[in-house]
């Protein structure tokens, strides 16, 4: 009795672990669809946990484990798609999205078939063998999944920054293994505890790697150090002198203060005595024209 509700806790542990895994990058895409722009983050890890969420759910169909694998990935195999979605919608790289996630969908769709037609025995193959092959794809998925971050390792280790590792999803994930072992321990299935002990293991290189690169806290205002505010009234020029026909000419700028409009104030005796000798012939020269030929 005390073991079934044993059981029953981690199964329900695991499942609202995995739940949030799944659901952990909402957040982020969030703010890049408040942004409208995906920054320097990567669709990979995106389309890493669409292919894991659907291989784990495979594998609950074919052991029959409606919960907590096949409920539990049923909702992260939908959601991810829809998180895929905002991404492309402000990526600028559209096409290597489109190209990440057709590899995707076309493994999904053979193992899917593969486990559909092996668990009917139309593939002349043993059940173990069918639940060892599909748990076998589900563990390459978690695999990739928790590595996937490092697909953008060199410009972490460029940039001095870890802003492109999915830390929430890291974190999570650490929980979510944790309790899948356990899980994995209590129905002594090896093909559950390998994949979440070397995930385990990964993750853990990211979460030290995140905190070795861990993006730098701005203090308010830092972040516009480089912005000029301009003021709302410009400080008074001094006056400005131009020489035309060796005649000095002073305009007197006076800037307007707030409620009120002037305009520049102009020496026009001097101006017209310059513009008289800028035009008088003695102080223009004459260019000979060349003889036309008759």
């Amino acid at each position: 009795m005390g073991s079934d509700v044993f059981t029953t806790v981690i199964k329900v542990l695991a499942s609202i672990s995995a739940m949030y895994m799944c659901l952990s990058p909402s957040t982020s895409l969030y703010k890049i669809h408040k942004q409208r722009s995906t920054g320097l983050a990567s669709v990979v890890p995106l389309v890493a946990l669409w292919a894991c969420s659907h291989m784990w759910f495979l594998y609950g169909y074919v052991t029959d484990d409606v919960f907590p694998l096949m409920v539990t990935y049923i909702i992260g195999d939908v959601a991810d798609i829809l998180f895929i979605a905002v991404f492309y919608r402000w990526c600028s790289a559209k096409r290597k999205v489109i190209q990440a996630f057709v590899i995707a969908l076309i493994i999904n769709a053979i193992v899917t078939l593969y486990a559909v037609l092996g668990k009917r025995g139309l593939l002349g193959q043993s059940f173990s063998g069918v639940k060892v092959v599909v748990g076998s794809f589900a563990t390459a998925s978690s695999i990739l999944l928790y590595a996937s971050p490092f697909a953008t390792i060199s410009l972490v280790v460029k940039s001095k920054s870890s802003a492109s590792i999915p830390f929430a999803m890291v974190l999570v994930g650490l929980v979510n293994n944790t309790l899948w072992i356990i899980y994995g321990f209590l129905l002594h299935d090896p093909l559950l505890i390998i994949p979440a002990v070397i995930s385990l293991t990964i993750g853990t290189i990211q979460f030290v790697l995140y905190f070795c690169y861990q993006p730098k806290r701005q203090k308010p205002g830092a972040g516009n150090a480089s912005v000029e505010v301009l003021p709302d009234v410009l400080p008074a020029q001094a006056p400005q002198s131009a020489t035309v026909g060796e005649k000095n000419l002073t305009s007197s700028v006076v800037l307007p203060m707030e409620g009120e409009l002037k305009l520049p104030e102009l020496d026009v005796d001097r101006l017209e005595a310059a513009y008289s000798e800028v035009r008088s012939p003695s102080t223009m020269t004459a260019v000979p024209l060349a003889p036309t030929k008759q």
